[in-house]
C-alpha cells in the first residue's frame, strides 16, 4: 500500500476533518510501542501497527485514547464520553459509512477521504497486481523458450 499518499492525503484534510480544536496527528512512522498498545486497547485489538496510516487523537494526555486510526483498508472513530463506542468502517464502504457518535469530527469530510483513500489503495492492488501478471508471463515465457 502507498502509506505516504495516504498520509499526505489525511494531513491534507485534517484541518476541515476536525471538529475538536485540540488534536494531534501521529503518522505511522512517529506511533511509539506505548501508543500503539493503547489503540489496539481502546479501538481494536485487530490492528495491526504495519497496518495504520495515522492516528489523529483527540485524547488530551495519552494519544491513541479518542479519535480517528487510518489504516490502510478501514477508519476507525472513538469519541469522547460517558460509553464511547469504536466504530469501523472499511474504506469500501465510504458511501455506506455509519457513525454512532462524531463530535469530533465531519462526516461528509471523512467519507469524503475516505473515498480517496479507497481509490489509493485500488490503485496500488492493481499495480501490484499487473505486476504479478507480468511475472507470470515472464516465467511462461522463459518456461517457452527453454
Amino acid at each position: 500500500m502507498n502509506k505516504q499518499a495516504m498520509l499526505n492525503y489525511i494531513f491534507d484534510y485534517a484541518d476541515s476533518l476536525m471538529n475538536a480544536s485540540g488534536y494531534t496527528i501521529l503518522p505511522y512512522y512517529d506511533l511509539d510501542n506505548s501508543t500503539m498498545n493503547r489503540i489496539q486497547s481502546y479501538f481494536s485489538s485487530d490492528i495491526n501497527s504495519d497496518n495504520i496510516v495515522a492516528l489523529i487523537s483527540t485524547s488530551v494526555f495519552d494519544p491513541g485514547k479518542t479519535g480517528i486510526v487510518f489504516t490502510n483498508y478501514a477508519v476507525y472513530t472513538r469519541d469522547w464520553g460517558i460509553l464511547p463506542e469504536t466504530d469501523i468502517n472499511f474504506l469500501y464502504e465510504y458511501d455506506t459509512a455509519s457513525f454512532t457518535s462524531s463530535n469530533d469530527f465531519q462526516i461528509g469530510v471523512l467519507t469524503y477521504i475516505m473515498e480517496r483513500l479507497f481509490e489509493i489503495s485500488i490503485n496500488d492492488t492493481a499495480k501490484e497486481i499487473a505486476k504479478d501478471f507480468k511475472d507470470i508471463a515472464q516465467s511462461f515465457k522463459n518456461w517457452l523458450d527453454s
